[in-house]
């Protein structure tokens, strides 16, 4: 995904504020408000930061920084349904190959 030159906002005062993406230095949620701050200069918008990053192209952590513990578990599920029995050999293999898919696409790794 392009990265944006310029994103649309709505100041709290309700008017429209087109920003150069990449002058934004950061931004906070406030009480009822964000703020974004450009230089030296605090805008107060009504958009998230959620909605920001997603208008700046920013894309959430991988799972791995958030609950390497789920990953953890998720690789022995995947260890354990191609040993397991009472399914055929196709389908743990491909109940493994999904988990192993989950895991890669979740981490940004493999080619998932």
């Amino acid at each position: 995904m392009t990265k944006p030159q310029f994103i649309n906002l709505t100041g709290a005062n309700g008017k429209p504020l087109r920003v150069r993406a990449e002058r934004i230095d950061a931004f906070e949620r406030l009480i009822s408000e964000t703020a974004v701050y450009i230089g030296s200069e605090t805008y107060k918008v009504t958009e998230t930061p959620e909605q920001i990053d997603a208008l700046l192209g920013v894309t959430a952590e991988p799972v791995r920084d958030a609950a390497p513990e789920l990953l953890d578990v998720l690789g022995m599920v995947a260890v354990r349904l191609r040993a397991m029995g009472g399914m055929t050999q196709r389908e743990q293999i491909e109940t493994a190959d999904l988990v192993d898919a989950a895991i890669a696409a979740a981490t940004g790794r493999g080619d998932a």
